[in-house]
Order: structure tokens, then C-alpha cells, then sequence
């Protein structure tokens, strides 16, 4: 599927800002799942200074406010095509280790209602468990704008019945680790089929 992605992030200011610093992560990868066919960087009122790749293989633009700005305007657009590969997007790139995505956070630490979830990935095997446990989730967690907040636990979403993409993706996160699988967080878009301009990620 191609997709054609313009995301606007503006920063509007009381004054002039004398100076700042922000990184950014709006460079998607090509990988198994998805090709970069083309994807710019626009910044009004910033300009970059530094270009790297940090340590989970993210493309990363550090920028800094230019001619005291009122405002700073980024916009990052492109054309991505995407694959069905089941979710499968090779093996793990980057310098951090596995282990790291084995350990509890305060938003991804299993409780009682989460626990429930491990048999689940242990009674499957091979990608098969983890689409199980997805589909687990997304019956249990009804996703309802509104009803959580950013800082909104795993178990507490869980426990709740709703939730947002990012309770969802905690939830799994906090059952992958209890039953012994490294997971992370990876951020990014998600198309909803009733409307063309998209307000989740």
C-alpha cells in the first residue's frame, strides 16, 4: 500500500525564543514491512545542526531555533510503501541489547489482570502467540479516546477495558516480558480506514 504522510508539528511562543535545542525522530526506515520512497524535513523558525543515528537505529535531527522565532514549524512529509509481512520486520538493529526490553518499566509492569494474559503467548508458539495476544487485547481493551492519559499504567488500562494505541502497545509490552520475550515501544503511524486525515499514532 502506498501511503503519502504529512505530519505538521508548530510550537507557538509567548516571545521571541532566544534559543533552543529539540531533537527530532520523524525519519521512518525501510525494512522488511515498509520502503521509503521519499521523505523531507521542513523547519520554519529552526534549522538543523546535527544529523545522526542513535543507539535503536532512529535517524535523529537535532535542530535549534533561528532569528528569534515566535514560532517553530515542523513539517515532515513522504511517500512509504508498506508490506503485510504479519508484523514481522526482521531481526533487532541497533546497539542496545535484548536484555534491556526484558525489564519492568512503571507504565509496562504486570499486575494481576496482565498476568492473566501470559498463558496465552506460552500456549502458541512462533509469531501465532503474539497475533493471539493482540487479538486478546483488543477485545479486552476497548479503544475509547479520552479514557486514559499519557501517564495511564499498563494494569490500570488493562483492568479498565479501554484505551488508547499506546495502552494497547503497553499492555503487550508488559504480557511479552512477564512470559520471558524482550519488547519495546516503536512509534509511528496508524491508518484508520473511516477517514483520511489520521489524528493517531
Amino acid at each position: 500500500m502506498l501511503l503519502k504522510i504529512s505530519h505538521k508539528t508548530e510550537y507557538r511562543y509567548d516571545g521571541p525564543v532566544g534559543y533552543a535545542l529539540q531533537r527530532l525522530r520523524l525519519e521512518p526506515k525501510s525494512d522488511a514491512a515498509q520502503t521509503v520512497i521519499s521523505w523531507q524535513i521542513d523547519i520554519d523558525g529552526g534549522r538543523p545542526e546535527v544529523s545522526l543515528t542513535d543507539h535503536h537505529g532512529n535517524q535523529t535531527l537535532l535542530i535549534s531555533s533561528h532569528g528569534q522565532p515566535d514560532a517553530i514549524t515542523i513539517h515532515a512529509h513522504g511517500q512509504v510503501e508498506t508490506t503485510d509481512t504479519a508484523g514481522i520486520t526482521g531481526p533487532h538493529r541497533g546497539l542496545v541489547p535484548l536484555w534491556l526490553y526484558m525489564r519492568p518499566t512503571a507504565l509496562t509492569k504486570a499486575g494481576p489482570g496482565i498476568r492473566k494474559l501470559v498463558p496465552i503467548i506460552k500456549g502458541a508458539s512462533g509469531v501465532d502467540q503474539f497475533h493471539l495476544l493482540m487479538a486478546e487485547i483488543a477485545t479486552n481493551v476497548e479503544y475509547e479516546t479520552g479514557t486514559t492519559e499519557s501517564h495511564t499504567t499498563a494494569e490500570e488500562a488493562y483492568v479498565s477495558g479501554s484505551g488508547v494505541c499506546q495502552d494497547h502497545a503497553h499492555i503487550f509490552i508488559a504480557a511479552s516480558r512477564a512470559a520471558g520475550f524482550p519488547a519495546r515501544y516503536v512509534s509511528g503511524y496508524l491508518m484508520m480506514n473511516d477517514r483520511i486525515d489520521q489524528v493517531a499514532s
